[in-house]
């Protein structure tokens, strides 16, 4: 190559580096100087009249919107949602700071998760926030990771709806709510079951139910009009009947104008100590639990706060409580009543199926029929009695190889036979009331020791022997059952 060529050759490399780095110049400056940016830059300003968040996915479609400094969902007749939902959308928006501009390429925006939400298999979510129909800030926003400058934010894909244009930016949108019903405040009712006093329950096709404990620091409650003969099968169903109103939750609302209950709903009315009465109406139809609620102050139920005795301090974590006048206590109660109607009045509530069913139990479930007295082995009749011979004891101390006679009932015409393996739950019944008539009579016990002689005069301990002899029926009547089975 001669001295010409390269001199030609060194001019177009010299031109070709002084173009290369003009554009270099020209379109990386501006992005040097973005990092590090509000990616919505007078949105922090404007967060205070934003009225509107809109939330599209390809799944879901719904707006939350403010009116009288409430926010509500606009699908569910403007019910209230969770407040701490609202602040992280709104803050999260406006959290989000620039890292790095990325790919234009719309063939691209799958691998970012950044397609249109209107394409069916679509993972991005579009988020607008709007202030009297105008929108002030959108987004769509689709991969996520943890920062690697600030593990406590998270790096986030997105693009703005109308652009081809990717960005990396770094905020506090790690996750929010992407389903409307997610959006509902859930919270229907937080009564503390402490301060239920009775709970009754009435609906057409079942006998009424009323439970009730005398004062708040009763640990059970008690089921009225019990059948003769009957107790209370376990506590804690009447618990869950009084507790229905604490933390109650809702799956759904809707209004209660236009509702209607049928014959078969149910009414439930929840009384306190201190004079809150809840009246709640329950229904099931079509696979669905429905509940409604009202509230109002029964000053002949009220019972003012007393401050507490030295002994009776309140338990570790709960609020000191201070004694109240009669009048702060029916202010109290008549703001409570007004703030929870003015909550649930409008309303009618899709609950969970298990709390239906803590509401509405049936009685037969709540109780069950005491054990009958067994006749004790002193009250026998010996003069009819027949004797069932077994081998005698010809060792000390007693043992079920070796058994003394032992007296049983006949069998009567009426009367089923008594079968060995009824026989040794005989035993083993009148074995355990023997020790605790050794146990609650100690000194009667050393004065008549439960005992027997066998033929050979030896002495036996009742308790003990039975026991043993119920184990051993037992064995013996279930090898016999196995054996029966097993032959043609």
């Amino acid at each position: 190559m001669n001295t010409k060529n390269i001199a030609i050759l060194a001019i177009v490399t010299l031109i070709v580096v002084m173009i290369a780095a003009q554009f270099s110049s020209t379109t990386h400056a501006p992005e040097d100087h973005l990092a590090g940016q509000a990616f919505f830059p007078e949105l922090l300003d404007q967060l205070k009249d934003v009225d509107s968040i809109h939330i599209q996915t390809a799944t879901d479609d719904f707006t939350v919107e403010k009116k009288d400094d409430t926010w509500g969902l606009t699908s569910s007749h403007h019910y209230p949602v969770a407040m701490d939902k609202v602040s992280k959308v709104l803050n999260g928006m406006a959290s989000f700071v620039l890292l790095e501009k990325k790919t234009a390429n719309p063939a691209l925006h799958p691998r970012l998760e950044l397609m249109n939400v209107t394409t069916s298999d679509a993972k991005s979510s579009l988020i607008e926030l709007k202030q009297a129909g105008n929108t002030v800030a959108s987004a769509l926003l689709g991969k996520t990771k943890v920062a690697k400058s600030d593990n406590t934010r998270t790096e986030i894909y997105l693009r703005k709806p109308a652009e081809d244009q990717t960005w990396l930016v770094m905020g506090t949108l790690n996750y929010f709510s992407k389903t409307s019903n997610e959006w509902l405040d859930k919270t229907i009712s937080d009564i503390d079951a402490k301060r239920i006093r009775a709970v009754s329950i009435t609906r057409i096709d079942m006998d009424a139910i009323t439970i009730s404990k005398q004062t708040e620091s009763d640990t059970a409650y008690t089921l009225s009009d019990l059948p003769e003969n009957a107790e209370v099968s376990e506590a804690y169903k009447l618990q869950n009947i009084a507790s229905s109103l604490d933390g109650l939750n809702l799956d759904d609302v809707v209004p209660l104008e236009g509702f209607e209950f049928d014959d078969s709903a149910a009414q439930v009315v929840f009384n306190s100590f201190d004079g809150l009465e809840v009246t709640a109406k329950v229904m099931a139809k079509d696979g669905k639990h429905y509940l409604s609620l009202q509230a109002v102050a029964k000053s002949d139920n009220a019972e003012p706060i007393k401050a507490p005795a030295e002994a009776d301090e309140n338990k570790a974590g709960d609020p000191p409580k201070l004694e109240e006048t009669t009048e702060q206590h029916d202010m109290r109660i008549a703001k409570e009543v007004e703030d929870f109607n003015q909550k649930v009045s409008q309303w009618v509530y899709l609950i969970p199926e298990y709390k239906y069913k803590n509401l509405l139990p049936k009685k037969e479930e709540l109780f069950k029929l005491k054990e009958a007295v067994e006749e004790s082995v002193d009250d026998a009749d010996t003069d009819t009695s027949e004797k069932v011979e077994v081998p005698s004891v010809e060792s000390s101390p007693a043992s079920i190889e070796n058994m003394p006679s032992i007296s049983i009932p006949p069998a009567t015409e009426t009367a089923a036979p008594i079968t060995q393996a009824d026989f040794a739950t005989m035993l083993k019944q009148a074995a355990e009331r023997a020790k605790q008539q050794q146990l609650q009579n100690p000194q009667a016990a050393m004065a008549h020791p439960i005992t027997a002689q066998n033929e050979k005069g030896e002495t036996i301990n009742l308790p003990d022997l039975f026991r043993q002899a119920a184990e051993k029926a037992k064995k013996e009547a279930e090898a016999r059952k196995a054996e029966a089975q097993t032959q043609p």
